[in-house]
């Protein structure tokens, strides 16, 4: 038994001319938060964990249907 995958990427460049200037100027200053990340994630004070009892099951519930 087997799987094959292929991934692609597709970049598309953007004119600045074709943005609307409603839009372009908030894009403009904000550029630094719309940013693609570059690296791991930052490490925080504390981080959050989920801690599991040993070889417990999951419970057997409906999801998200609770009155």
């Amino acid at each position: 038994m087997g799987c094959n995958a292929q991934l692609c990427s597709l970049e598309v460049k953007t004119l600045k001319a074709s943005i609307s200037p409603n839009l372009q100027n908030p894009l403009d200053n904000n550029s630094k938060e719309i940013e693609t990340p570059k690296g791991p994630p930052p490490i925080f004070d504390h981080d959050h964990f989920i801690h599991f009892i040993p070889r417990s099951v999951p419970p057997n519930i409906r999801h998200y249907i609770y009155p």
